[in-house]
């Protein structure tokens, strides 16, 4: 079967739920401002594309490929990232808001985010080894069995990881968000 590809091109302001290119797989794109909000991106590659203010929430990405992505200021509520393709998963995420969602059991090593939100994000059995979070919160995330090897977040506020759940071996905390890793324990940290 050939796939229908989509190489180098721009997508400015299109609605993926009502003017959907209708390609299988999309290649070194950029799209800015458009609406993937609950639109059905089930098997569809995307592979070293470059989203601008884009909203996925909702979105169905079953089986979808995201490979070597890159998301900038980019709303992505509710989704369900462990349901892609596990093949050469890949992305990097500035000024985002990935709340509500899950990455479930994924490989997600050596990935950057910055300055992103991952409210109630579930990363349980995940792999973020190596992977550097630079001014992210978790508010109520959950990280269990989690592989945070390696992992930067020195500057990541509002998480909750419980030490004897997880794998931090060599990872990098400050003094200034240290007590994430103590709530557990219920102990007080006074200066």
């Amino acid at each position: 079967m050939t796939l229908n590809i989509c190489e180098a091109k721009s997508f400015d302001q299109i609605d993926f739920n009502t003017a959907n290119p209708g390609f299988q797989s999309y290649e070194e794109c950029k799209f800015t401002n458009c609406n993937f909000s609950k639109a059905d991106l089930r098997d569809i590659r995307f592979t070293d594309c470059v989203f601008h203010d884009s909203d996925f929430s909702m979105a169905n990405i079953t089986n979808a490929g995201i490979r070597t992505c890159q998301f900038y200021d980019c709303k992505m509520l509710g989704l369900l990232f462990h349901e892609c393709s596990s093949l050469l998963f890949s992305l990097k995420a500035n000024d985002c808001t990935l709340s509500h969602s899950s990455f479930l059991g994924l490989n997600l090593k050596k990935s950057a985010f910055q300055n992103c939100t991952f409210e109630e994000v579930d990363f349980t059995n995940a792999s973020l080894e190596g992977s550097v979070f630079k001014n992210c919160k978790f508010p109520r995330a959950t990280f269990e069995n989690t592989n945070l090897r390696k992992l930067d977040m020195r500057t990541a506020l509002e998480f909750d990881n419980d030490p004897t759940k997880n794998d931090i071996y060599k990872a990098i905390f400050s003094p200034l968000n240290v007590e994430g890793l103590l709530c557990k324990f219920d102990i007080q940290i006074k200066a």
